[in-house]
């Protein structure tokens, strides 16, 4: 999935470069991106309809380790671009503003519900969330508030850190893992380890 996601970003972000020239356009893409980086509040909100509280604690460690790694990176160039500016070129704004663009806050904070939507409930609601991420980091460089390579950068940082802390999630009325204790003939402790599945 990470060659065709890599691709699909670079070549939406590529060939929407020509919409840049409008400013109302740059506008919209811009308040867009600005809704569409909420989805970690859409993936919490399906996670407690679920009360999948569990979910609900991994995607908040996910969302929160990302945009810690996020601005740890964002903030560190932009005082490094200060007095290194062409070593740290890559995390200019493209719009000429400061050096706190590299990587994508809005990208990475969308794809960070992806990694987790993905991982916990499945491609049926990681696919329409990538969709929609994918739309959050091709806004950012149509608005012209980040380049190709600073979007693909936070979506890599969003969906690798929530899709690694995420698990599986097992629906307890379909599927369930139970640690058994019982006695045997001589009344001493037997364990066992049960799983049940109903189709």
């Amino acid at each position: 999935m990470k060659k065709p996601f890599l691709s699909l970003l670079l070549a939406c972000a590529t060939f929407t470069s020509p919409l840049c020239a409008s400013q109302k356009v740059r506008d919209l893409f811009d308040q867009l991106s600005d809704v569409l980086q909420l989805l970690p509040a859409f993936s919490a909100t399906y996670a407690l309809a679920k009360e999948d509280y569990e979910g609900l604690k991994e995607l908040a460690i996910g969302f929160g380790a990302t945009m810690g790694v996020t601005y740890t990176f964002k903030l560190s160039l932009n005082a490094l671009g200060k007095k290194y500016s062409t070593e740290v070129a890559f995390a200019q704004r493209p719009n000429g503003g400061a050096f706190h663009g590299f990587p994508s806050g809005h990208t990475a904070s969308a794809f960070s519900a992806t990694g987790f939507m993905q991982k916990r409930y499945g491609w049926k609601w990681g696919l329409p969330t990538f969709l929609l991420a994918t739309l959050t980091g091709v806004s950012r460089v149509v608005a012209q508030k980040h380049t190709p390579f600073q979007v693909v950068s936070g979506a890599m940082i969003g969906f690798g850190i929530s899709y690694l802390v995420s698990s599986k999630y097992i629906d307890p009325s379909k599927e369930r893992i139970a640690l058994n204790r019982t006695n045997d003939i001589r009344d001493r402790s037997v364990y066992s380890i049960s799983y049940t599945r109903s189709f």
